[in-house]
């Protein structure tokens, strides 16, 4: 008598049948004339292979070829017992595509669950060795994976726990590197009035674009840190202590507190994000807006310029529009530069965005310079600034608007800060290309 089926039985034969339908549908299209075929899919330790958070990496690697091989063609995408799957067509050298397509595998912590293998159009497989490029490392200690897999180093358990981790961390690894660029993106936003920007300083005789450029960097090494903490689960009191130590780094290496700002602005995305645990902006401003209770008066920076200006004007300042769950982001900026980028001109539709938040905002660096009369002209330039973007003629009125800036010592750093963490979700959400 043969012997019964076991469940263990069904599950490897059916993970052997997907894997044969692959290689049947790729072998199917080595005819079609591509130089170039990728094949598509995660490599999930474990039985469980459509955990939460997978699909959203899978898009997000078509999306990443998509946009490296903009010629590029989607030949087939599915579902088997392995998870999702797809083949693209590429017109360029095999050896090319893989080196792009390591690139993308190495584009943050998660993308090491990524299978992104390159076929030339006789179907020989283009490895990592053929380019000279180091193989893939192990997901739990770093060394070489086959080395590890021959060695049994790791069991299921330990493996199937740290690809969840990185899993977790996917969305937050992906919101902190788009923040870092939308506050480079505003940055390089040139001119900008009382700004750093790429022609001068603005009214910071004391910052340099290099200066801020690496300030930008710190915020970075900061947002990686926290979205580790955030997705292992540790208490917001230890991400309080990460924000603190980020601030005390910046001004220990730059001699200024350049992104004290953006550090909790974009800290407090990141931690909203992953409770919120979708991009649903209603169920994230209610997060950003719970998290900010939650911070209370450890959020509160005693002694600073912006502590005494909050308490001389009788403004709330960041706290306040942390408290509210970020209007001044989600309901001015966000409309503001969307409506803009229907125009197809992304610094322009930037200019847009600051031309809103300069007439709303209690820009507490802005009246600890130039009390209230200072913030009434930056809501006066800015509502002259939104007439002249939407006609395109905007350019020489900033450059004017800076020179008098320069001359009254009056700046903006906290409709900056904002603009940049605007920007940053905008570029999340893959609403702007990267810069």
């Amino acid at each position: 008598m043969a012997p019964s089926s076991t469940p263990f039985d069904a599950s490897r034969r059916s993970l052997l049948a997907a894997r044969d339908a692959r290689q049947a549908g790729l072998d199917a299209r080595l005819g079609e004339g591509w130089p170039a075929l990728v094949a598509v899919s995660l490599a999930l330790p474990g039985p469980n292979k459509a955990p939460p958070g997978g699909a959203e990496l899978f898009c997000w690697a078509t999306g990443e070829l998509a946009r490296t091989f903009p010629a590029a063609r989607e030949l087939h995408r599915g579902d088997d017992a392995l998870g999702p799957f797809g083949i693209w067509g590429v017109a360029e050298p095999p050896r090319r595509v893989k080196e792009r397509c390591v690139a993308i595998e190495g584009a943050h912590a998660a993308a090491r669950l990524l299978d992104l293998d390159v076929y030339s159009s006789a179907g020989a497989p283009v490895d990592r060795a053929s380019l000279s490029i180091p193989p893939r490392a192990c997901l739990c200690c770093g060394d070489p994976a086959r080395d590890c897999i021959r060695a049994s180093r790791h069991g299921s358990a330990e493996l199937a726990s740290r690809a969840a981790t990185l899993l977790a961390r996917y969305p937050l690894e992906r919101l902190a590197l788009a923040l870092v660029d939308g506050l480079r993106r505003e940055l390089w936003l040139t001119p900008k009035p009382g700004l750093v920007d790429r022609e001068d300083c603005g009214s910071h005789p004391d910052l340099t674009l290099p200066i801020m450029e690496r300030s930008i960097a710190l915020v970075g090494r900061y947002l990686d840190e926290l979205s580790a903490s955030v997705a292992s689960g540790e208490p917001l009191g230890r991400q309080v202590v990460l924000g603190c130590r980020s601030e005390r780094c910046m001004r220990d290496e730059l001699g200024t507190n350049t992104h004290k700002g953006a550090i909790f602005l974009a800290g407090l995305l990141v931690i909203a994000r992953h409770r919120a645990g979708s991009d649903g902006e209603d169920r994230l401003r209610n997060e950003i807006s719970a998290v900010a209770g939650e911070l209370g008066s450890a959020a509160r920076q005693l002694g600073t310029h912006g502590e005494a200006a909050r308490l001389r004007f009788g403004v709330g300042g960041i706290l306040r529009e942390a408290a509210a769950g970020l209007p001044s982001v989600f309901d001015v900026a966000l409309p503001a530069i969307r409506e803009r980028l229907g125009r197809g001109d992304a610094d322009a539709a930037a200019f847009a965005g600051l031309a809103r938040l300069m007439q709303v905002v209690e820009d507490t660096t802005a009246l600890h310079r130039c009390g209230a009369p200072g913030l009434a002209r930056i809501r006066a330039d800015g509502a002259r600034l939104e007439e002249l973007v939407a006609r395109d003629d905007h350019l020489a009125y900033l450059r004017e608007t800076n020179v008098r800036y320069r001359v009254m010592n009056l700046t903006m750093g906290g409709i900056a800060d904002l603009l940049g963490v605007a920007l940053g979700w905008l570029r999340y959400l893959g609403e702007l290309p990267p810069t």
